[in-house]
């Protein structure tokens, strides 16, 4: 199903918000620090600004939510998915980090999140006035990268692709052979009995030692060391014996 953006109210606007609005002509979309800010100009007017993080412009990207980035918001709270279905997401500010709905976050929240070069280069201020004359949708956005799910081969089907904890693919074929592959397309030709033009990728752990087996080893190397033992006293008791009969 296909993505959308939900009507929002500017009322209604808070810090952590994923919005989009026009602003002089073109599309604008941010994740809201402060909803209404009020700013002293040079020339000593006060004026209400929006002010935000910028992530697309015209619906093209201007910052992507990398690790990065991510690791930097969640220094002042957590960006979390609030509507799976339209891909809309919030960033859940700390109440510390809050003046109030209108003023949005202090200084210090956003002196924490600027050690990203990314988030500082993309801060950006509107004239609410101005901002404000265009309808507001909470805008859906590409969240961060989900880590895969750790997968349980042994019940994979043949024909199953599936993505492994480490980035990697892998599939089965119809001979219940696994292989494991960097891209997807290789692990799909796998699964379909073809050979992929990539080479299959090597398991990355060694496999590890029954518990058994490691006993069974223990076991022999203590008899080991016991017979070298014995034939090493044996050895002392007859150079002994052979010293008192030459005497």
């Amino acid at each position: 199903m296909a993505q959308k953006k939900l009507p929002h109210n500017w009322t209604k606007v808070r810090a952590g918000d994923v919005i989009s609005f026009r602003y002089k002509q073109k599309t604008q979309t941010i994740l809201v620090l402060n909803p209404r800010l009020m700013v002293t100009l040079k020339n000593g007017k006060n004026t209400e600004h929006l002010i935000g993080i910028k992530i697309e412009e015209n619906n093209k990207p201007s910052l992507k939510m990398t690790p990065t980035v991510q690791a930097s918001l969640n220094k002042i709270g957590k960006l979390s998915e609030i509507d799976t279905e339209n891909n809309l997401f919030k960033l859940e500010v700390k109440p510390s980090f809050i003046v109030n709905d209108k003023k949005g976050i202090k200084p210090s929240a956003f002196d924490k999140i600027s050690t990203s070069l990314g988030v500082s280069g993309a801060y950006r201020t509107y004239t609410y006035e101005e901002a404000k004359k265009s309808a507001v949708y909470l805008e859906p956005i590409k969240g961060p990268d989900k880590k895969p799910e750790k997968v349980d081969e042994t019940k994979m089907k043949p024909g199953d692709v599936w993505q492994r904890e480490d980035g990697t693919w892998a599939s089965k074929n119809s001979d219940g052979s696994i292989q494991g592959y960097k891209d997807k397309k290789s692990a799909e030709d796998w699964s379909r009995n073809l050979q992929p033009k990539q080479k299959a990728e090597p398991k990355s752990e060694k496999p590890k030692l029954k518990r058994q087996d490691k006993k069974r080893q223990e076991d022999l190397r203590t008899a080991k060391e016991k017979l070298v033992d014995d034939i090493t006293r044996q050895n002392i008791m007859n150079y002994k014996g052979g010293d008192k009969g030459e005497s």
